[in-house]
């Protein structure tokens, strides 16, 4: 697989992830972890834009 496909394989999955996530975070345990997703999620289509200019 080349680069840009692996991103957005690893958007999809974690935004999947993420809202699974939602799904069971019924009293903020698992907040935390759903910030970081969304940061990760943010770089990783940051450098989808920069692979797809190349």
């Amino acid at each position: 697989m080349d680069r840009k496909a692996l991103i957005k394989t690893y958007i999809k999955q974690g935004k999947e992830y993420q809202k699974m996530l939602e799904k069971v975070n019924l009293n903020g345990r698992h907040s935390a972890k759903i910030a970081v997703i969304k940061q990760k999620l943010a770089r990783a289509e940051r450098a989808l834009k920069k692979v797809s200019y190349l």
